[in-house]
């Protein structure tokens, strides 16, 4: 028997330069095959921020500067994931620049998401119109539907966001 509740905290850098987005290419977990933001799952030695410039490094091979606290926002998402019915992601999201490559991450692509680090099967940059709910993960289309790119406007609502008909890919 399923159980129903799977919760998933993490914390997320947005990225935006010359009008892309810096993403990721996700082969792992319910938003396989979908672009999604750097970052992830918080881990119990680390701060906040120590979580965010770590999985920054090891799924974008950048050090960042944290420039900003945006919102937390909290997503239901209906999708037998592992042995579970939902999903209560919880997600913190910050404004991140990037500083200097310190890792070579080409090599360590993880296409088939066996990798216990990495998620990711690289980076891409993509212009806001590529992007939509068919290709990128709950987490992107919130930042976009917030218009949250240029980071003027403070108010960040955080109502729950329920997709009830999601489809992994």
């Amino acid at each position: 028997m399923k159980k129903k509740w799977h919760k998933h905290y993490g914390v997320y850098g947005i990225v935006y330069e010359n009008s892309k987005m810096l993403l990721i290419n996700k082969v792992k977990g319910p938003y396989i095959n979908r672009f999604d933001l750097p970052g992830g799952s918080l881990t119990e030695d680390e701060s906040i921020i120590q979580h965010l410039k770590r999985e920054f490094i090891e799924e974008t091979g950048y050090e960042i500067e944290v420039l900003e606290h945006l919102g937390i926002q909290d997503f239901k998402i209906k999708e037998a994931y592992l042995h579970y019915q939902f999903i209560h992601h919880i997600a913190i999201f910050y404004s991140v620049k990037l500083k200097e490559k310190v890792r070579d991450i080409s090599n360590e692509i993880n296409v088939y998401g066996n990798n216990e680090i990495n998620d990711s099967a690289g980076i891409c940059w993509k212009n806001l119109n590529e992007l939509s709910i068919e290709n990128s993960s709950p987490l992107v289309m919130k930042i976009l539907s917030e218009e949250k790119i240029n980071f003027n406007n403070k108010d960040f609502p955080s109502d729950l966001i329920k997709y009830d008909s999601w489809k992994r890919k």
